[in-house]
């Protein structure tokens, strides 16, 4: 889905939700096909996925065909979503964490709900893979890198920190929020351990005796070794975040040649990404 409560300034940011999101049968029809041509790891996201009704109709569905499902949220949810998500059968859980001071999360994302954030961090840490996603920001944690580090190491999370993108409507923050992976490495001791399986860098920081990870596709484009596939809101296959070509899943998922349609379009992956797009995050999942 690409509805969301929150309106964080490079995602959202006032622009209104489609009113074209997936039904649950359409969802259902995709994750038949897209398991049938051997897919596995499976991640709803948004928009906020936890703002469906049918989010675990979902997740149940997905988990009896064999996907390992994993969730990306903001974990603003209320306790009655919390309890859910426990007794859950997801894998992993990437929440969206961009600063831990309160006023500057209110300004970010338009509400005060900082607090229901990291209480619900701390009791799914207990009970479910957890990390911590945070968007590098100049003017909201550049400031508190260190916090927000500890703050993980705490909870035995791992935190990722994720380079800005040109994307959306991030395009008129980019030039004064952009930090790249190399600037805030620069402030410590770090070993580098590689890549695990996954677009994201880890680095071993002696000052706090933990492990951090980076998302940097600015600053090291990654895309001869991406092997992601996407469905938006409105059921549009993208190669990638940055893709201006896209296959209407809706009219294709019925039809008896629909994975080869689909394969076929996979093919057109492209070795490197644009550099910029007006595509909206919340729309593709960020």
């Amino acid at each position: 889905t690409d509805k969301c409560n929150l309106g964080c300034k490079y995602c959202k940011d006032g622009v209104n939700s489609c009113l074209n999101n997936l039904s649950l049968d359409q969802i259902k029809q995709i994750l038949i096909i897209f398991r049938k041509l051997g897919l596995i790891k499976l991640r709803l996201t948004g928009g906020e996925p936890f703002y469906r009704n049918d989010i675990f109709d979902i997740i149940n569905f997905a988990d009896e065909l064999g996907y390992d499902v994993y969730i990306t949220t903001n974990a603003t949810f209320n306790k009655d979503i919390l309890e859910k998500i426990v007794k859950s059968p997801l894998k992993g859980i990437n929440i969206s964490l961009d600063t831990l001071d309160r006023d500057k999360f209110v300004k970010l994302t338009g509400f005060d709900l900082l607090i229901n954030v990291i209480d619900n961090i701390k009791i799914l840490s207990k009970v479910k893979k957890i990390k911590i996603n945070t968007v590098l920001l100049r003017n909201y944690n550049k400031m508190i890198i260190d916090e927000m580090i500890l703050f993980a190491k705490k909870h035995d999370i791992v935190i990722r920190f994720i380079e800005l993108m040109p994307i959306g409507v991030a395009k008129e923050i980019y030039n004064d929020e952009f930090v790249s992976k190399e600037e805030v490495l620069s402030h410590y001791a770090y070993i580098e351990l590689g890549k695990k399986r996954s677009v994201a860098s880890y680095y071993y920081i002696a000052d706090f005796s933990t492990i951090i990870g980076f998302i940097d596709p600015i600053s090291n484009c990654f895309c001869n070794a991406c092997n992601r596939i996407r469905i938006n809101s409105e059921g549009y296959l993208l190669n990638c975040l940055f893709d201006k070509a896209k296959l209407d899943l809706k009219p294709v998922i019925f039809k008896d040649e629909a994975c080869e349609i689909i394969k076929n379009h996979i093919l057109l992956k492209k070795e490197r990404r644009d550099e910029t797009t007006d595509n909206l995050m919340f729309r593709i999942g960020g």
